[in-house]
């Protein structure tokens, strides 16, 4: 499967097409594509620096947030699922 066809790839994409619109709008909050982008890559940096493996699970306890989105793309762009 090519990266583009993944759902952090699709993301990526529309983060290079569309960079300053809003992302997420959360209990008043909005965070655009790149905000999210930055964000997911710091997390996904993390979790590869801390033994995240291709297709390690990587369980999420959280409310829904501005921050849910980023934490998931992260942790799909350190290959865990």
């Amino acid at each position: 499967m090519d990266i583009q066809d993944t759902i952090h790839g699709l993301f990526e994409k529309q983060v290079v097409q569309t960079p300053d619109k809003v992302a997420v709008v959360c209990e008043g909050q909005t965070v655009t594509y790149q905000e999210v982008n930055e964000r997911a890559n710091q997390l996904a940096h993390y979790l590869l620096a801390n033994g995240v493996k291709l297709e390690a699970h990587v369980a999420i306890c959280m409310e829904r947030s501005v921050d849910l989105l980023s934490v998931i793309l992260g942790i799909l762009k350190a290959g865990g699922n």
